[in-house]
């Protein structure tokens, strides 16, 4: 760039920056879920009450009850605890299993025909069906066993937000072209922490290519059955190509709890929108806390501000008296705590503020497409490179055998003439 122009870019630069950002004020936004809990719906209905106290028309479709207000309606489709009847509880189930089994135990393979019978009746509510007769500018889902919705955002055809309730699932992040390698990125279903001997390397390897294989082979499969079944349409795409067509991921985690991990600028960590000042815990409340919790009780006593899980089957009097009183008396805890505590807090912005500007930011560039990197687009080889690999080796082998031939043609023109003299003289000889 000459000088002419470097001198006008700051005027170029003011004169752009004239133009006011676009009003997304009264965006009508769709908040679906035909599986839910309580556990995970408060982490993110803060941002979706929040979104309705700033003028966005907010519908929110699922099985838990919420208080409607101005701008937010609650449509509930099925009672929880009919849901929950029908729910397996991994809890038990994990407890019953063998060590072996149990490092091999996938919620996907039981999920998939209960959460195909839940998709089926859920698709045939009128207030799910009301849903396809109306315009959003907006949908915004969870798909923690909540796949079979995808069908219905197809349809909807509008800007996407996905939320995920736990750290980006693996095939999440392989849809929206996110590296994932797990050399350092543990399976969320293993929960190793980012620094892996060999041994859980392995194992989070084979475990990661295990979950990728059950999702991609078997339940995503019978998702897409129950979708363009309900819908009455077997021309909706599969599962993935419309994932990657999500304009952001909104994450549960932050880094005093989640280990560090490469993301891309369409994934964004809003762990904590949810946190208001403490109260007092009622018993039933934590036991409902703890029974789901199992896989977060590993990243605690990792973190080292509680003391590894322990096992029931060897629970005795005497190991848990001694688990309490080395909770109760060693310090490194509660300083642990705090000062992951210290770490959360200190963020430029606040989770749901940050929430609340991607979602806008999504509306106010029309799905942001420009957030997108170019690795959705490419299928698993090209992702690899193994097309430049295999064409590198091509390349290489070619080279290799043409200079093999080239040095036998040498040494024949060189020496086998050579050779052949001598063997003409000896023959005289004799």
């Amino acid at each position: 760039m000459n000088l002419s122009g470097i001198l006008r870019l700051p005027w170029l630069l003011l004169f752009l920056g004239s133009f006011p950002l676009e009003n997304v004020s009264g965006a009508k936004i769709l908040a679906i879920s035909f599986m839910s809990s309580k556990s995970h719906k408060i982490t993110y209905e803060p941002l979706l009450r929040e979104l309705a106290r700033r003028g966005h028309e907010v519908t929110a479709i699922g099985p838990i009850k919420s208080k409607d207000e101005k701008n937010f309606k609650n449509i509930q489709t099925f009672d929880p605890e009919e849901l929950y009847k029908k729910d397996p509880n991994f809890f038990d189930i994990k407890l019953a299993l063998p060590a072996w089994v149990d490092a091999l135990f996938n919620p996907y393979l039981l999920m998939g025909g209960l959460m195909g019978e839940l998709c089926q009746d859920s698709y045939k509510l009128p207030q799910v069906r009301q849903v396809l007769n109306e315009k959003w500018d907006m949908v915004f889902f969870t798909p923690l066993f909540n796949e079979c919705l995808y069908g219905l955002v197809h349809k909807l055809n509008t800007t996407t937000v996905i939320y995920s309730q736990i750290t980006v699932s693996p095939w999440i992040a392989d849809n929206l072209g996110s590296p994932n390698p797990p050399s350092h990125v543990s399976s969320f279903l293993v929960g190793y922490d980012e620094r892996m001997n060999f041994r859980q390397r392995l194992f989070n390897t084979f475990r990661s290519v295990y979950d990728w294989a059950i999702m991609n082979l078997y339940y995503n499969p019978t998702m897409e059955r129950v979708y363009r079944t309900a819908l009455e349409d077997p021309t909706i795409p599969c599962i993935k190509e419309i994932e990657r067509n999500a304009s952001i991921v909104l994450m549960n985690c932050q880094i005093s709890f989640c280990p560090p991990k490469p993301l891309l600028p369409d994934i964004i960590e809003v762990g904590g929108m949810h946190l208001v000042p403490s109260k007092p815990v009622e018993p039933k409340v934590l036991d409902d806390f703890l029974r789901d919790q199992p896989s977060n009780m590993l990243k605690a006593a990792k973190k080292g501000f509680a003391l590894p899980p322990l096992e029931f089957g060897d629970l005795t009097e005497e190991i848990l008296l001694n688990a309490i009183n080395e909770a109760l008396d060693n310090p490194s805890y509660a300083e642990t705590a705090k000062r992951l505590s210290n770490i959360f807090r200190d963020q430029q912005t606040k989770p749901l503020d940050r929430g609340v500007f991607w979602v806008e930011y999504v509306l106010r560039h029309k799905g942001a497409v420009h957030l997108r990197s170019a690795a959705r687009d490419l299928n698993y080889i090209q992702y690899f490179s193994l097309d430049t690999l295999a064409g590198l080796l091509v390349i290489l082998v070619a080279s290799i055998t043409i200079n093999v031939l080239i040095l036998r043609v040498v040494w024949r023109k060189c020496f086998g003439s050579k050779s052949a003299k001598i063997n003409k003289a000896q023959k005289k000889k004799q």
